[in-house]
């Protein structure tokens, strides 16, 4: 299994980081995890939306979900058009919000595009075995946990300490969590996590890396691997577009 970073930007994009996204390949199996603005440029740059076989989006805020706007008209009225409906996982609301942007009326090609699958218990996409529950956050967000064969990546969304992203995470090789804040950087905000606790969490898991994610442009992530490094020995890293890893 292979991960492709095309964003890892918090909150907002900065001029060479898309918002979140990242794109899952085993074989000849393609899941993208989120897609906030400038992910959809981003896997251009290496695929065609047409050849995804699954798209997981965590939760309605458009940092992590607006450029799933531009897959749809890439599917509907594109190169795209006339595939099987695309597989879409996410939190029931978040695709209330999306549908209800779109506002189709009957015979639109949004209800012909997607196949729309609620984010929760197991589901099999190709190669790839996907397990869902429920992150800590403001409004519903899932967490999900990707595998195939003996390798696995679990992928936080946005969250705070607590959900079911801890119990989701055991044993995962490799732990894709947001890190939001520094030490000195933390609010009273209790949705989102330090560097610290995401350290923390992936030694809990016992995970055997760390990629750190949604870091905001203005953090340092020097400073973001040393507060992990502090809670978790194995390796840590922060997340960059373009950044290809084997899992």
């Amino acid at each position: 299994m292979q991960l492709r970073v095309l964003g890892s930007s918090g909150t907002a994009p900065s001029a060479d980081n898309p918002t979140s996204g990242y794109l899952l390949t085993a074989g000849s199996t393609a899941v993208l995890l989120d897609a906030g603005p400038g992910v959809a440029m981003a896997l251009m740059g290496v695929m065609a939306p047409q050849d995804l076989d699954a798209v997981f989006l965590s939760h309605r805020h458009p940092d992590h979900c607006s450029d799933f706007f531009a897959i749809f008209h890439h599917l509907a009225y594109g190169p795209g058009a006339g595939r099987d409906p695309l597989s879409v996982f996410s939190p029931r609301d978040t695709w209330v919000a999306l549908e209800a942007f779109i506002e189709p009326p009957e015979g639109h090609r949004w209800h012909e595009v997607f196949d729309w699958r609620e984010a929760s218990g197991r589901a099999q996409v190709g190669g790839l075995g996907l397990s869902f529950a429920a992150s800590s956050h403001s409004v519903p967000v899932a967490c999900v946990r990707v595998s195939a064969g003996d390798s696995s990546l679990t992928y936080s969304g946005d969250t705070g300490p607590g959900g079911g992203f801890p119990d989701l995470a055991q044993g995962t090789g490799t732990l894709l969590c947001e890190a939001t804040y520094q030490d000195d950087t933390k609010s009273d905000y209790p949705f989102h996590l330090t560097a610290r606790q995401s350290g923390v969490l992936a030694r809990e898991a016992g995970a055997g890396r760390l990629i750190m994610t949604h870091l905001p442009p203005s953090l340092d992530p020097k400073v973001s691997i040393e507060e992990a490094a502090r809670e978790f020995e194995g390796e840590t890293l922060v997340a960059t577009p373009g950044m290809v890893i084997q899992i």
